[in-house]
């Protein structure tokens, strides 16, 4: 009896070792966050192109991706650059045998090509991280990268170019003003 009761509990340890689940990849959904860099094509046309940066470095031969996707907004007026990003990949390094490089290209690349800016300094945001500032005009050759793990200071302050083309327009003011001087009967 006492043999039989040892029987059954090595087959069930055997059969809990057996139909144990498998490691699953970790799932990582990064958005907004990384790097951002512009490549100078010309005096006012970049390449722009967000990565995972430093908020994960994935290996290229142990990473799936499941999602990638970003969206540019410029407001040439305001002189803002507005950039958000998602990757969703999953990190298959350390299940089987399987040899990772040693690279961070793992999630991949959102590319904006061609992208024209009229002459100034822009801010540029990922999501809602404010990363700098870039100059307008640049040099063909040039390179800008920002990252949201380090955080610029001082506060943006994105400008025209010095000179415009038209004047500024003038200012009035109305009678309900705090510029506005009250007269002798204090209307």
């Amino acid at each position: 009896m006492r043999r039989r009761q040892c029987l059954l509990v090595l087959l069930g340890l055997m059969l809990l070792v057996g139909c144990s689940p498998r490691p699953r990849p970790e799932r990582l959904v990064i958005e907004n966050e990384g790097m951002v860099c512009f490549y100078g094509r010309g005096p006012q046309t970049f390449d722009i192109r967000i990565s995972t940066g430093d908020a994960a470095c994935l290996s290229s031969s142990c990473t799936a991706i499941n999602d990638r996707r970003g969206d540019m907004h410029i407001d040439a007026d305001s002189f803002q650059i507005r950039l958000t990003s998602l990757f969703d990949v999953e990190n298959l390094a350390g299940l089987g045998d399987r040899p990772c490089t040693a690279d961070c290209a793992g999630a991949g690349y959102v590319d904006f090509k061609n992208v024209e800016l009229k002459k100034g300094t822009y801010a540029v945001w990922l999501g809602s991280h404010w990363l700098g500032l870039i100059s307008v005009p640049t040099r063909e050759d040039s390179a800008q990268c920002f990252d949201t793990s380090r955080t610029p200071t001082p506060t943006p302050r994105p400008t025209p170019p010095p000179l415009r083309e038209t004047p500024p327009p003038a200012l009035f003011f109305s009678p309900l003003s705090p510029l506005a001087t009250p007269t002798p009967d204090g209307s």
